[in-house]
């Protein structure tokens, strides 16, 4: 469930930021076109102002003054759907679940119609593991007219469903989000782990390419890779990306645990200096104006050790042509 709730709150965290900040920068905007001393306060602007005050603090983890502005918000405008909607968040945070509840079914029984409140009781539904019932939320969401963010409703779905154990239909739910918005790549990255985690694999090399084309590789992606393109008896291109992981990722646990399994062909593709190098490639001719520094820098070794494979003193000559050691001339 660890996995399923990081990608549930993630949205919902977006749901109320995306929403709020939109807030701010228009009340910004208003303030300065028409501000006049006379002019009363318009307290649910008020409110919507201390509301993204609160999410902000939240958002860089000052708990106390998010909450101090939030109950502002709630002086100003107590009917106010977005300040029980920004409550709710808050005490979902901070894992006050029953509070939480409450502040949700107050921003319903005021908007009940409120696309982005839909979404995001669906997702905390769904946490919560009331799993009917959050998809009835989130299907209504979706149903609303003009709601834009449908694909991240289907994606709740998907999470949804995963957590009940039925992959199929996680997939599909997450298959309709990517027709509505192509470029997520959170549903494109999730539509890829569930075909790889079936063995879906011509699916999985479909995923794997959307997935491409929208954000950078990653260790895990790389390794998701390897195992399609081996399923799908594409074992040329496998090795194209094991040797991709292995570079990039040297350090990785899954660049480790891979290299413990794979052929001493690519164990040198991690590291360098296991490969075996003919006789020419551990020689360097003196260049002009080059010394011991300038060498022992461009092949990342020590001076010592120049010094050493080619029976040097410290007063040695470097005339231009001389041929050195730049590795263990007894080196296999």
């Amino acid at each position: 469930m660890g996995v399923r709730k990081k990608y549930s709150r993630h949205f919902v965290r977006l749901s109320y930021l995306s929403r709020f900040t939109i807030f701010l920068v228009a009340l910004f905007l208003s303030a300065c076109a028409s501000r006049s001393p006379q002019e009363s306060i318009d307290r649910q602007e008020a409110a919507k102002t201390r509301i993204s005050l609160g999410l902000t603090y939240l958002q860089n983890g000052s708990y106390a003054q998010a909450k101090a502005n939030l109950d502002k918000a709630l002086k100003f405008a107590p009917e106010l759907t977005d300040v029980h909607f920004a409550l709710a968040y808050y005490y979902q945070t901070i894992d006050e679940i029953v509070l939480a509840e409450k502040s949700y079914q107050k921003a319903l029984s005021i908007n009940s119609e409120d696309a982005d409140l839909l979404n995001s009781y669906g997702a905390f539904l769904c946490l919560q593991g009331h799993y009917q019932l959050a998809e009835d939320y989130l299907h209504k969401a979706i149903q609303t007219q003009q709601y834009s963010h449908a694909a991240a409703s289907y994606e709740n779905l998907a999470i949804c469903q995963q957590a009940q154990a039925d992959t199929a239909q996680a997939i599909r739910y997450l298959e309709t989000a990517i027709s509505h918005d192509p470029t997520r790549i959170k549903t494109a990255y999730l539509l890829l782990e569930l075909n790889v985690s079936q063995k879906r694999w011509e699916e999985a090399q479909k995923a794997l390419t959307r997935y491409e084309r929208l954000a950078p590789v990653t260790a895990q992606t790389l390794d998701y890779a390897v195992k399609i393109q081996k399923a799908l008896g594409n074992m040329d291109i496998a090795d194209g990306y094991a040797k991709t992981l292995l570079k990039l990722y040297p350090e990785h646990d899954i660049a480790k645990k891979y290299l413990k399994q794979t052929s001493p062909e690519l164990k040198q593709i991690q590291n360098p200096a296991l490969e075996k190098k003919s006789m020419s490639d551990r020689i360097h001719v003196v260049q002009p104006g080059e010394n011991l520094y300038r060498i022992s820098l461009k092949y990342n070794v020590r001076m010592q050790r120049l010094i050493e494979w080619n029976n040097l003193t410290d007063g040695t000559p470097l005339h231009t042509g001389k041929k050195l050691f730049v590795s263990d001339p007894n080196a296999n």
